[in-house]
């Protein structure tokens, strides 16, 4: 993200280490004697239970073998009425291929229930100060403040909507506020996007074309004192506990919609898988798969703006969509995702799903985007690089029994674009260059 140099592109969380993957990048950071504050959140952790705050240039209590999240610690935040917090925003994604996700209008707010100070020596283990956890702050009988019909706009948690009022009487842009909301939330999901399409694709065993399952993630951002939005954390299972009132009028809704709009009207039973022992799976078949699955999504996106439109524009949920949001993650360049399943499929006997990579595979998929050419780009190239990312224990992806996942090819799209163009101000550019260059040499796959 630093290397994008581009605020407005990638640069959307703060610096984070991941335990022990990263822990020798980390111990280096907080040799640093310039004081930087991090927050440190035990892996699998929920509700606020066992996160710290830890300062460079100081003995720190974090082991090599430890499961952490450690992350920079936003300690210039946007205050009301002196108070930090965060939001809990809602997307729910109901397909990944194509990519089609949602943001609710809105949220949950999640205040401090002590005015804030930066982090020093003497306030570090103040938890109701730094963390916004409603389930920590919600124990402190001084700070506290329910959320009711009199004090809605000063309660420890209250509606996303309130917050944005109330940032709006402040003299910020609630639209550019929004927007960036928006942003933050698109990119987010483009981020988890890899995970999400091999997941669905190596679980839904011989799909027919309409999307089988749908996902509701909590997206936490917080804004600094420059009103830029954060990504904190994600949730894959956000929390529907409802022990206020303000949580059913928003958690009900998100939900209620949602099932709405994935209701069975445009979903297929799952059929069985076929027997083990088959054909070689042909192009045409693997055409007419794809060709079944767009079908479903156009009739399924209809259905989605139908329930939309039907909904209170101010508690609804709306599609996030950017046109130039394929060139920042090219994994969602249509032509990438074609290429790799038609070589992940063709010639599968199983019909099990999409599964990695093989290096013969991985091959097989950079000649169908015209990358492996045997010229700038040659076959032994292509195995070394296999192995290369398949070793490199630091990466995330790595699935050495298996082979190549969507997010590791993407790596590899990476590693050649960067050798192939190193005046390319970024990676991303040089991607971009090397796809746009190979188009002519691409396989057009065309159903008859």
């Amino acid at each position: 993200a630093k290397k994008m140099g581009d605020p407005d592109n990638l640069f959307f969380f703060p610096p984070t280490f991941v335990l022990p993957e990263d822990y020798n990048e980390l111990d280096i950071e907080l040799q640093n004697k310039k004081p930087k504050t991090y927050i440190c959140k035990p892996d699998g952790g929920a509700q606020g239970a066992g996160i710290f705050l830890l300062r460079s240039g100081q003995e720190h209590k974090l082991q090599p073998s430890d499961k952490y999240v450690v992350q920079r610690y936003i300690h210039k935040p946007l205050l009301l009425d002196g108070y930090k917090f965060d939001l809990r925003l809602y997307v729910l994604v109901t397909s990944v291929d194509p990519l089609r996700c949602y943001l609710f209008t809105d949220g949950l707010a999640r205040f401090c229930t002590q005015q804030y100070a930066p982090p020093n020596s003497k306030n570090m283990d103040q938890v109701y100060m730094h963390l916004t956890n409603y389930s920590l702050n919600k124990f402190n009988k001084e700070g506290f403040v329910k959320n009711d019909e009199d004090n809605g706009e000063c309660a420890s948690k209250r509606s996303v909507h309130t917050v944005i009022e109330q940032m709006g009487a402040l003299g910020h842009d609630t639209a550019a506020v929004w927007s960036d909301i928006t942003k933050c939330c698109l990119r987010t999901v483009a981020v988890k996007f890899p995970h999400l399409w091999q997941t669905y694709h190596s679980t839904v065993l011989n799909e027919e074309g309409p999307s089988m399952g749908f996902q509701i993630i909590g997206v936490d951002i917080m804004f600094d004192h420059q009103l830029r939005p954060w990504l904190l954390e994600t949730n894959n299972g956000p929390s529907f506990n409802m022990d206020q009132d303000i949580d059913r009028d928003i958690k009900l809704k998100v939900v209620e919609q949602a099932l709405t709009m994935v209701k069975t009207l445009y979903r297929q039973p799952l059929p069985k898988p076929p027997p083990a022992a088959q054909a070689p799976m042909l192009e045409s078949e693997v055409l007419a798969l794809r060709k079944r699955r767009w079908d479903a999504h156009v009739k399924a996106e209809a259905w989605e703006a139908k329930c939309i439109a039907e909904e209170e524009a101010e508690s609804r949920y709306f599609l996030l969509e950017d046109d130039k949001l394929s060139k920042l993650f090219p994994l969602l360049r249509p032509e990438v995702t074609e290429s790799f399943e038609m070589a992940a499929r063709l010639g599968d006997r199983d019909r099990l799903g999409i599964r990695p990579l093989t290096p013969p595979k991985l091959a097989t998929a950079l000649k169908y985007l015209g990358v492996l050419d045997g010229k700038r780009v040659s076959r032994a190239t292509v195995d070394l690089l296999y192995i290369e990312l398949i070793k490199d224990q630091h990466r995330p992806g790595r699935n050495d029994k298996e082979g190549i996942t969507l997010e590791l090819f993407g790596r590899a799209l990476n590693t050649l674009a960067v050798r192939l163009y190193p005046a390319a101000p970024t990676g991303v550019d040089a991607v971009d260059l090397m796809l746009n260059e190979c188009s002519a040499a691409r396989v057009k796959f065309e159903a008859e």
